[in-house]
């Protein structure tokens, strides 16, 4: 009788905690040692954009770049040789050991894991760097008014690469390569070139009037953009888009996407807050904001074997493990 009694006991313990684990939500973790406080609130510096290679971690922020070597846990500033103190860190893009910043004041490229940085700005007017992506031995940098320009010498000359691209089309929100061919997310929609920039074709079928392009993300052969209006994907080169906002609200702007598998990450900003996960490649989603503070806008997102980490507006940086999802 004890002996029935006692597997009973043990059979409840283990469904209690199968359930826990089943029903557990994923909790994410402040790493900010290292970040400035800029106000008597404890609020940390604003990130704006992350990016990984190999073992490092590279933040660029509104107080300069910061490293860590060490999953986040602690950062260190590496400032070494960018021209203002702190200086703003719009972009980042990454070439084998060459690492490319984007700046208020044009690119900076460090070939030593950002111990010292060198402007690489010639034949480039002196602009802002919304963004930079690369394909194969070119580089290409979106600014802020001023259209993209490239690089096929590791930013030691820029040309413009401009055709096709006017008005409010020189304005690049977003820049991502896949392949041979390049997308540029612009304040007048999205934009694709198949020659490296030769010239640029409008792909906008599908979006709503009046979208906001916020971000642009590509895995495998599908393009994930993030708008005011939540999420559109493409899997035929942008040819045509559809809206994958379920389980979004209908005004989530979303400011950044990170893909994992059929894992997908989308931060949110002033509308939405926060992160949005879906496991089914976009086709729903759920929020994911055990641990944050409230009403967090979410500005970056990447992720590594072990952990994902995003970076924020006024808040700094999160991480939580990729296997909790």
């Amino acid at each position: 009788m004890g002996r029935h009694i006692l597997k009973i006991i043990v059979i409840l313990a283990v469904l209690a905690y199968s359930c826990k684990k089943e029903t557990s939500t994923p909790s994410w973790a402040a790493v900010n040692s290292g970040f400035p406080s800029i106000d008597e609130q404890g609020d940390f510096t604003t990130i704006n954009t992350l990016a990984i290679s190999g073992n490092n971690i590279f933040a660029g922020t509104d107080s300069g770049m910061y490293l860590s070597t060490n999953k986040g846990n602690n950062w260190t500033s590496i400032n070494s040789g960018l021209l203002a103190n702190p200086i703003n860190i719009l972009s980042l893009a990454i070439s084998g050991s060459n690492i490319f910043a984007g700046t208020y004041n044009g690119v900076y490229l460090s070939s030593n894991n950002g111990k010292s940085w060198t402007a690489v700005n010639n034949g480039f007017p002196i602009n802002q760097i919304n963004s930079l992506a690369i394909s194969g031995s070119s580089i290409f940098a979106g600014t802020n008014g001023m259209g993209v320009y490239m690089s096929s010498n590791n930013g030691s000359s820029w040309s413009a690469a401009n055709t096709g691209l006017q008005g409010n089309s020189l304005v690049t929100v977003a820049l991502a390569a896949n392949g041979s061919n390049i997308f540029d997310a612009t304040s007048n929609g999205v934009y694709i070139s198949s020659n490296n920039g030769n010239n640029w074709t409008a792909i906008n079928s599908g979006f709503l009037a009046n979208t906001s392009l916020y971000s642009l993300t590509i895995s495998g052969g599908t393009i994930f953009a993030g708008t005011n209006t939540g999420i559109y994907l493409s899997s035929n080169n942008g040819n045509s888009w559809i809206p994958m906002d379920k389980g979004l609200t209908d005004s989530t702007s979303v400011y950044a996407i990170a893909v994992s598998g059929t894992d997908i990450f989308a931060g949110a900003g002033f509308n939405g807050y926060g992160i949005y996960f879906s496991s089914n490649g976009g086709s729903t989603w759920k929020s994911m904001n055990s641990g944050f503070v409230s009403n967090i806008v979410v500005n970056c997102i990447a992720y590594d074997n072990t952990y994902v980490y995003v970076g924020t507006y006024l808040n700094g940086v999160y991480k939580q493990l990729l296997s909790a999802f």
